[in-house]
This record gives C-alpha cells, sequence and structure tokens, in this order.
C-alpha cells in the first residue's frame, strides 16, 4: 500500500500485507515481547478475546485487533507479520511508522522508550555508509549540529550504530514538507511563499553563522509543522564547513546517486566545484525553491539532470510575473537575484534577504490569516463526519463554524453571510463539489471564501481541469486527520481580488466601527482588498470616539446596532461635536425601513452599505469618495 510520505500520517488498517508468509502465533508473543511491546499476559488476553469472537485464531487477526485497539501501529503489524519485528528496535528507540524514503536513507517515526519522547530517525542506507570518510564525515556533522537551536531548524537529539548501520536522532515535527504540500495542493499562495522562504532564511542564517552550510536546501526539506512554521532538515546531514575539513569531506548524497533529486536547486558552482563553495550556494536554492513554491515546477524543465545543470550555470532565469501575474515586482527582483549565476551578485547574506522580503509590499497584511481568525461554512450530509470535522476546526481554534446539508444552503447562506473558507463534500444531494464551487463564483459575487473539495476518490480528470480554472479551490482526500485539514487550509487560503487595486489609498486612514469580531474581519480584509493599508478597528460607538480623539482619519465606516453607543448616536456626535467634521461616513446596516435610513441620511452619512459589505458594492463606493 502507499503510505503519503510525511510526519503527520494517517495509518490505515489495510497496510498489513495479506500476502507476507505465515508467521505462528507463538513467533508474534515472541516478537512483542522481546521488543516489548506487549507482555505475555496482556498478549494471551489480546488472544482469548480474537477467538471469543471468531472461531480462527490467526496472527492476522491478533495484529488486526492490536491495530485497533491501538496497541500497534500499522507499520508495526506490518513488519512483524513478514518477520522483521525485531527490527522495530534501534538502540533506546522503537520504531513507530516508516516516514519517507530518500537517497540516503529512510525517515521513521520512533520513541525513546525510556524518556517516552517520540522522535525521527534518519537511518543511512548501508551502501552511502559504507567507507571511513563518510562515518568521519557523518561524526562531524552530527557534532555541529547537536549545538544548533532555532526555531527554524530541526533539532538533532543523538546519533548512533546498530546492526541496520548509521542512524540519526532528530526532532520530530508534526507536519509535512513543502514538497508534499505543493503536489498535494497546487502551488502556495504568494504571501505564504514569501513567508515559508522568510523562516527559511532566518534558519539559514543561524545555521551560517555557526558554519554550517545546508548545501541542499530544496522544498522536501522544508517542513511546516501544524501551527505553520517551517523547520529546516537535513541540516545533519549537511557539510560541516570549516577550512580544516574542505579536504576531505564530500557530498554523499550526490555520490549515493541522488543528484537526480537535486540538480533541480543545485547552484551553479556547486556542480562544478562543490569543495569550495560558501553560503551563497544555500541562497540559490532557496531561490529556485521559492519558484517551486510559487509555479509547482523547477526553475528549468529539462528532461535529463545534465540538462538541467547546464541551464543552471547558463540560460537566462524565468520571470515569475510572467508565469503567475499576482507576483509583486519587488519579488520577481528577489527571486532573479537570489539566482544569479555569479554569487556576487546575488544576497550577500540570509540577513540581507530577509531584509528584502520584509521590504514587499502588504506582506504582513496577506500572511497572518489564521484558522482561528476564519468564518468557516461546512456543507457535509453526513452528520457523523460533519461531527469530527467540527472537533477538528474547534481544535485549530475556530470558533465561526455554519454547518449545510445541501449545496442550494451553502449558495443561500453565502448570500447573507460572509465566509473565508467552505469545506464541501465532493457528493452533495442536489449537486457535486465542483459544480458548487463553480457556482460560488459565479452567484456570489467577490466572494472571498476559498473552497476545499473532500473526496475519498480521485477526482475524474474533466473535474480536475474544471477545478484548475477556479482561483482558490482545492480537492482535499478522506480520511484525513487534523493535522492533514490543518495543512490543506492554509494551502488552499489566499486572497481574492476580482478587480485591481485602487490606487492612491495606501495612506489613506479607516477607522472601522463594528461590534461582531467576524464583521470586523469582513470589514478589514474587504478594505485590504481595495488597497487601505492603515486600518484602526472599534468594538462600538465609545471606543470610536476615543480613537477619533487620538488621531484623525480620512474615512469611518461604522455599524448601524451596537450597544453603548450605536451608528446612529456615532454619526451625531462626529457631525456635531467631534474635530473631524468632515469626515467621510459609510453606514453599514441590515436595515432596510426607509424612514430610519432618511434620518440616517440627514445626519450626514456619506454613503450606506449593505451588511454583507460586497466589495464591489464597496469599491463603487470608495471611487465615488475619493477617485
Amino acid at each position: 500500500m502507499n503510505i503519503r510520505q510525511h510526519q503527520g500520517e494517517t495509518v490505515h488498517l489495510s497496510y498489513v500485507d495479506r500476502d507476507a508468509p505465515e508467521i505462528s502465533i507463538e513467533e508474534v508473543r515472541e516478537c512483542l515481547s522481546r521488543t516489548g511491546l506487549m507482555e505475555r499476559t496482556s498478549f494471551l488476553e489480546v488472544c482469548q478475546s480474537v477467538k471469543a469472537e471468531q472461531q480462527a485464531l490467526s496472527p492476522a487477526a491478533v495484529l488486526d485487533r492490536l491495530i485497533g485497539d491501538g496497541r500497534l501501529t500499522a507499520y508495526q503489524a506490518s513488519e512483524i507479520r513478514q518477520g522483521r519485528g525485531l527490527q522495530l528496535l534501534m538502540g533506546n528507540y522503537l520504531i513507530l511508522n516508516r516516514i519517507a524514503e530518500g537517497g540516503m536513507g529512510t525517515v521513521f517515526k520512533a520513541l525513546h522508550r525510556r524518556m517516552q519522547r517520540v522522535v525521527a530517525i534518519k537511518m543511512i542506507k548501508k551502501e552511502v555508509a559504507s567507507s571511513e570518510a563518510f562515518v568521519i564525515r557523518f561524526q562531524q556533522e552530527v557534532c555541529a549540529t547537536a549545538r544548533l537551536n532555532h526555531p527554524n531548524v530541526v533539532a538533532a537529539y543523538d546519533a548512533d550504530e546498530c546492526e541496520l548501520g548509521h542512524f540519526l536522532v532528530m526532532e520530530f515535527v508534526d507536519g509535512t514538507d513543502l514538497a508534499e504540500l505543493v503536489k498535494a495542493t497546487g502551488p502556495l499562495p504568494v504571501a505564504d511563499a514569501i513567508e515559508s522562504i522568510r523562516q527559511a532564511a532566518l534558519g539559514l542564517d543561524y545555521a551560517h553563522s555557526q558554519h554550517v552550510i545546508h548545501r541542499d536546501i530544496k522544498p522536501a526539506n522544508l517542513l511546516r509543522d501544524v501551527s505553520g512554521v517551517i523547520r529546516i532538515a537535513d541540516l545533519g546531514l549537511a557539510r560541516f564547513h570549516t577550512a580544516a575539513s574542505d579536504a576531505t569531506l564530500y557530498c554523499a548524497e550526490t555520490s549515493a546517486g541522488g543528484i537526480e533529486g537535486t540538480v533541480d536547486y543545485m547552484s551553479p558552482e556547486q556542480a562544478v566545484d562543490s569543495a569550495s563553495l560558501d553560503h551563497r550556494a544555500d541562497i540559490y536554492s532557496l531561490g529556485c525553491t521559492l519558484h517551486y513554491l510559487l509555479t509547482a515546477a523547477p526553475v528549468f524543465g529539462d528532461s535529463s539532470a545534465m540538462g538541467r545543470i547546464i541551464a543552471h550555470r547558463e540560460r537566462p532565469r524565468p520571470n515569475l510575473r510572467e508565469l503567475r501575474a499576482d507576483v509583486p515586482v519587488q519579488l520577481s527582483a528577489v527571486f532573479e537575484r537570489m539566482t544569479s549565476i555569479d554569487p556576487a551578485e546575488r544576497f550577500q547574506s540570509m540577513k540581507e534577504l530577509v531584509a528584502a522580503l520584509d521590504a514587499i509590499p502588504g506582506r504582513c497584511e496577506k500572511a497572518e490569516r489564521e484558522p482561528a481568525d476564519l468564518t468557516i461554512l461546512l456543507a457535509e450530509p453526513s452528520r457523523m463526519q460533519s461531527r469530527f470535522i467540527e472537533r477538528c476546526l474547534k481544535n485549530l481554534g475556530v470558533e465561526d463554524i455554519f454547518v449545510v446539508e445541501t449545496g442550494a444552503d451553502a449558495i443561500d447562506f453565502m448570500s447573507r453571510t460572509p465566509v473565508d473558507l467552505v469545506l464541501a463534500s465532493h457528493q452533495l444531494p442536489d449537486t457535486t463539489g465542483v459544480e458548487l464551487a463553480q457556482r460560488i463564483r459565479g452567484t456570489v459575487r467577490w466572494s472571498r471564501a476559498a473552497v476545499l473539495l473532500m473526496t475519498s476518490s480521485q477526482l475524474p480528470p474533466q473535474s480536475m481541469a474544471a477545478l484548475k480554472q477556479l482561483a482558490a479551490v482545492r480537492p482535499l482526500s478522506k480520511p484525513f486527520d487534523e493535522g492533514q485539514l490543518t495543512q490543506a487550509i492554509r494551502g488552499v487560503l489566499a486572497t481574492e481580488v476580482p478587480e485591481p487595486t485602487l490606487s492612491g489609498l495606501e495612506d489613506t486612514k479607516v477607522l472601522i466601527v463594528e461590534d461582531s469580531a467576524m464583521w470586523r474581519r469582513r470589514m478589514r480584509e474587504v478594505l485590504l482588498q481595495l488597497g487601505f493599508v492603515h486600518l484602526t478597528l472599534a468594538q462600538d460607538g465609545a471606543e470610536a470616539v476615543e480613537r477619533l480623539n487620538e488621531q484623525r482619519f480620512d474615512l469611518v465606516v461604522t455599524d448601524y446596532n451596537m450597544p453603548r453607543m450605536d451608528g446612529r448616536q456615532l454619526v451625531a456626535h462626529i457631525r456635531q461635536q467631534s474635530s473631524q467634521r468632515a469626515v467621510p461616513i459609510v453606514m453599514v446596516t441590515t436595515e432596510f425601513d426607509p424612514t430610519k435610513l432618511e434620518d440616517v441620511y440627514r445626519l450626514g452619512v456619506s454613503a450606506i452599505c449593505n451588511k454583507s459589505f460586497d466589495p464591489q458594492l464597496v469599491r463603487n463606493v470608495v471611487l465615488r469618495l475619493f477617485v
């Protein structure tokens, strides 16, 4: 069975290999006892329970029961059934699951038996670790990495050797690598890609200060945990950069045949003379990684490894803005400089790169949307499924969750209430998830809602083609766990900009007055989308008066019904008592009584906007007031 390779994996009961040679019940018991997985008494109790429920007592039935009871992982059961159960022990560590396999070896999720700490173990392939030079290099680099302590670097805990070979023990990161994330969800939102590269640059800046060069930066070596933090992996296998070691150390990844997986991110000088490269090679590789995060493709697409190596040394770099229209000019320039052929023309340090990324306009505002800040609509006909998903969302801190069962109900709800994300089952009673996504984009104009389509099977080619034509709509494969749901949400979130940002609003100061946190977020995001930057929030009219006394504003956007001081009273205060009597005021309300609205207009409101705060309507109001 194909297991998805990331550290927050979902375990499937069907992992056990039914075609493997049968082992005896006694062999299963002996293996469980010797590995410390289960005592003899507990094993006999499980056997008795299985016999009570079915006549035949078999190793497969016992192992299935242990998986179902949570006493074994599916991977452990598979290894035991195939007679490799004792290999689950690696010194003080007990293997729980296999996470991934690469050119240098296999990564496992494991448990330190005494400390009960979950870790990741990289077992180095014997053919890679067969030379004395490698052993020397391995020991030196483990010592170097053990000194590293940074929030964006995967920590190295231990290194040892067992019958299976050399292994490195690292911090376990509950999340997925960026290569898998892009494969699953497509290119990242621009702000998300910038933030990922920025965090990686911070970690690499620290590593460089400790004289450690990674030499193999690529999306697969950048892990994102469930809280969104980027962690650099495989620094324990990086090249320990000192003058004394330059002559003896070499790249085991390349010599082991791993070059095919790394040439897409390898600097031109690394392919020529890997012994003399410096920290600027990591800057180049990080630039190639940025290209992949934004386009889901390598910088150069030549079929052969040698063709790609030559391309990195000789060919002009692609223009990111020609590949993706929403890439800012400043980010395109950063990419070109990161991937300059001549190291002297690149950023000369990661600090310099971070400063350039921080200077890109709008980066912070667009990157700060977290799952807990979202209003989510769940379209799921199964009550059992919807309860599970609601529980996952609440664990992520999401408070605004609304549940419907049909596509029609979803469209009706969105026409009345702003939604940031729609989680929709692909099979709804009245429509498909793809059709719902198309209706959302076509019916609810300017909807900023991203859409995750939950499907238990591969979507047909025509459905996938339709999804690619829709912005911020991605599939999410079932079954999924909380960590995978978090990653999918982060991957699909992107700011929809149906119309170009209005120019000339960057210095305009806006006061938003609204007692509902959900509607305040809606107003803020729509105004940011239109090009406003300086936004101040107030929860009611009384707080708004305090803000007005503190600074001057160019626009006030206020709700009508609020506690302490409502919108009508706030407008009266501004027009009659405030020092900012001429400031334009936009009233946001669900009120339809013409008499009341006429009273509001007489007070001096500049415009009235429906509570949905539809971006196109707001845009028209802004054009009338400021352009």
